[in-house]
C-alpha cells in the first residue's frame, strides 16, 4: 500500500511518484525525481488528477496511486541508481496534516486547481473545430455565421457575469464589425467600444470567486503603496516570495495583462492566462514569465489580503 503524499512529504515514495508522473505525462516538462514533494510536484499531481477526472486536491492518495498504476514504471524512466520499485510499494512516509479547508494554503490549492481545470475544459487545444456545440473559448472567432455565435461565448458569459464585469451581453455573439476589426490592427479603445473588454483580469477574478473567496465585483481592489481598509489584494514587495495562486500583472502601462500563477521555480513562474493567444483564449504558460521580467515591465504580483477574503 503506497502512502498518501502531499506538500512536505519526502523519501523514496516521492521519487516513485515523481517518476510515475513523468511517465504518465510525457508531454510535460520532467520533474526532477529528488524525493521532495514541493510546489512543482503538487502542481503536476493536480494536472494528472484533473486529466483522470479525480478530485484535484494535489494529494497523492489511493485513487491517484491507482490511476498512476504505481506497482511498476511501464516503459519509462527507471528510478535513480537503477532501482526499480517493489510491487509491495515504498516504505511508509509520514506526511504533514492536510491544510484546514479555510486556510490560505487550501485556498491557494483551490485557485490553482480551478484555473488549471478552466484551461483543460475551455482552453483552445489542438485538433479543435469551430462549432456552436464546442464550449472551448476562441473569442475572436464566430462559430456559426448564421447566428453570429461566438466560439465559447457561453463560458465567456459565465466568466463576465460571475466577476461582475461590464459588457457581458456581448459575450454570446460576435458582430460583423468586431470580426472585421480583429482581422486588422485596432486600439484598446476601439475594441472596448466594438466588442467585449479585455478579460485577462476578469478571468483571474473569476477564478478567485469560483474558488470560494469573498470578493466584490470587478475591478480587482488594491492600492499602490500601503493597503487601505477596503482592499482585497496587496502588491508583493520586491523581496517577497511569489506563491501559486498569486495574480501577476505584466506591462501595466501597455497591455496590462493579468495571469494566475500556478507554480514557481526559482525566478520562473508558470501560469494560466485568460484573454491570451492568437484567438483570445485561455492559455497555459509553463515557465514563460520571469519574476524579474514582470517587475522590469513595471508590473508585479498581487496576493490576497486573506483576512478580508476568506
Amino acid at each position: 500500500m503506497n502512502p498518501t503524499l502531499r506538500i512536505g512529504s519526502s523519501g523514496s515514495a516521492v521519487v516513485l511518484l515523481q517518476t510515475l508522473l513523468n511517465n504518465a505525462m510525457p508531454g510535460r516538462p520532467k520533474l526532477v525525481p529528488d524525493g521532495m514533494f514541493g510546489p512543482a510536484t503538487r502542481a503536476r499531481v493536480v494536472e494528472f488528477q484533473i486529466s483522470k477526472g479525480l478530485v484535484p486536491d494535489g494529494v497523492a492518495g489511493p485513487a491517484t496511486w491507482a490511476a498512476l498504476g504505481s506497482s511498476s514504471v511501464p516503459g519509462g524512466t527507471p528510478l535513480p541508481g537503477g532501482n526499480q520499485p517493489s510491487t509491495q510499494g515504498p516504505p511508509a512516509v509520514t506526511p504533514p496534516p492536510p491544510a484546514p479547508s479555510g486556510s490560505e494554503a487550501a485556498a491557494r490549492d483551490r485557485i490553482v486547481a480551478f484555473a488549471t481545470k478552466q484551461y483543460l475544459d475551455f482552453g483552445w487545444h489542438t485538433n479543435t473545430s469551430f462549432s456552436p456545440s464546442n464550449p472551448r473559448i476562441a473569442g475572436k472567432r464566430c462559430s456559426d455565421p448564421s447566428t453570429r455565435k461566438r466560439q465559447g461565448g457561453n463560458q465567456l458569459f459565465d466568466i463576465f457575469t460571475t466577476a461582475g464585469a461590464p459588457g457581458a451581453s456581448r459575450c454570446h455573439t460576435l458582430s460583423l464589425q468586431a470580426e472585421a476589426m480583429y482581422a486588422r490592427s485596432y486600439s484598446a479603445q476601439e475594441r472596448n467600444n466594438t466588442d467585449i473588454v479585455s478579460w485577462c483580469g476578469i478571468f483571474a477574478l473569476y477564478c478567485y470567486i469560483r474558488s470560494g473567496l469573498r470578493l466584490s465585483n470587478w475591478p480587482l481592489k488594491y492600492s499602490i503603496g500601503k493597503p487601505k481598509a477596503g482592499d482585497q489584494f496587496r502588491i508583493r514587495g520586491a523581496g517577497e516570495q511569489i506563491q501559486p495562486g498569486d495574480i501577476g500583472i505584466f506591462e501595466p502601462s501597455k497591455g496590462n495583462h493579468h495571469f494566475v500563477v500556478t507554480a514557481v521555480a526559482g525566478d520562473r513562474v508558470s501560469s494560466i492566462d485568460g484573454n491570451s493567444g492568437l484567438l483570445m483564449e485561455i492559455v497555459r504558460k509553463d515557465n514563460q514569465y520571469s519574476i524579474g521580467q514582470v517587475r522590469a515591465s513595471g508590473g508585479g504580483f498581487l496576493a490576497p489580503i486573506w483576512e478580508n477574503v476568506l
